[in-house]
């Protein structure tokens, strides 16, 4: 009896990680655009952070 349960829920834990794995995998397809665009604008926005900051030191040292 025990043998048959054991073999029902390594079933079932294999059943959940194949649908955790596929679940990862279309959040990384659906997003991966989303990300690329969200490194660029961090990109962007980076430059831009570091021209103010050399901007207000040359004022400074100016």
């Amino acid at each position: 009896m025990g043998g048959h349960g054991d073999g029902v829920r390594r079933y079932r834990l294999v059943v959940v990680l194949v649908l955790v794995l596929v679940a990862l995998l279309l959040v990384v397809l659906v997003l991966e655009p989303l990300v690329f665009e969200l490194l660029v604008f961090v990109e962007l926005l980076l430059q831009l952070v570091l021209r103010q900051l050399k901007a207000l030191h040359f004022l400074n040292c100016g």
